[in-house]
């Protein structure tokens, strides 16, 4: 049993509570994605937890030159120190697929963007990925001997900035067939695969808050992009939860139900893929919404 910190929002002070982790992993049982994450600087002590009186980490955006000069953070923590420093608590596996699913996520809401006709809105999205979370990837992709798919997303960046929708669609494709060996890989890999990834979808939650924390100023929406990126995380977690229902459902059924009451709360944060004039939620409404989800899944195993 373990003591963990919730959120109850932006500077408040975390809750504790006593519960078994979502999904222990056993330090026997690296594997080469544990391996690969650790040769990239991502130690595996034990799940991040924020102290008391300080906010979850944030994820901004920023170009390279920017998060290497400590600029701006990039997502998963980069740029920041204390950012940086609790995505380095996250256990290697977990850190790679919860980064797999920001790359889908990003995916997923520039082409919901593309689907409305707005393909500028939609390039940003297309291009995080390689700017942002592909450097993190390639050796964990290297190690599990899974082949790399950088090519495939800037040739899709290409076509959205072409504005060419035949030409997407097949860059897509080809870029999710690229990702559909890595979600194989990972359940062949993990033994417990439900825990893990309702532990990995808590995560990208976390990342969402991060990005829609940046994109508010003065109680307004100032930063477009990091709204649709935090929407973008939001489904995605959705999705991986979904992927897990019945499981879920089965051995957790007061958990599963918990956890769609919240869900339904927060997504009232992102009315639609474009920001609303005000923030239905604040930033720390949506982390006290998170922090009520966790809690909600805090006993799956």
């Amino acid at each position: 049993m373990k003591t963990r910190k919730l959120w109850l929002g932006l500077g408040a002070a975390a809750l504790s509570s006593t519960m078994t982790p979502v999904a222990p992993q056993a330090a026997s049982s690296a594997t080469a994605i544990d391996a690969a994450a650790q040769a990239s600087r991502c130690p595996a002590p034990a799940r991040m937890q924020l102290a008391e009186n300080t906010q979850p980490p944030a994820h901004s955006h920023g170009t390279p030159e920017k998060a290497a000069s400590g600029a701006e953070g990039g997502e998963g923590g980069e740029g920041s120190p204390a950012a940086a420093d609790a995505d380095a608590r996250l256990e290697p596996s977990l850190r790679f697929y919860r980064d797999i699913q920001l790359v889908r996520g990003h995916l997923l809401v520039g082409d919901e963007l593309i689907k409305a006709g707005r393909w500028a809105d939609a390039l940003p999205h297309f291009l995080h990925p390689v700017e942002e979370l592909y450097d993190k990837l390639a050796p964990v992709l290297k190690d599990m001997k899974l082949k790399p798919f950088l090519a495939q997303l800037k040739s899709l960046a290409q076509t959205v900035k072409a504005k060419n929708q035949g030409a997407y669609e097949a860059a897509l494709t080809a870029v999710e067939g690229r990702l559909d060996p890595v979600d194989a890989s990972m359940k062949a890999a993990k033994k417990d695969w439900m825990p893990f990834a309702v532990e990995t979808a808590l995560e990208t939650f976390r990342s969402s808050y991060g990005e829609y924390s940046e994109s508010i100023e003065g109680g307004k929406f100032a930063k477009a992009v990091e709204y649709q990126d935090s929407r973008g995380f939001v489904w995605q977690a959705e999705r991986l939860i979904a992927s897990v229902a019945g499981e879920l459902d089965a051995k957790h059924p007061e958990a599963a139900q918990k956890l769609r009451a919240e869900l339904a709360v927060l997504k009232t944060a992102w009315p639609a893929v474009l920001p609303p004039a005000a923030p239905v939620l604040d930033a720390s409404q949506v982390a006290g919404a998170i922090s009520k989800i966790e809690l909600a899944l805090g006993n799956v195993k």
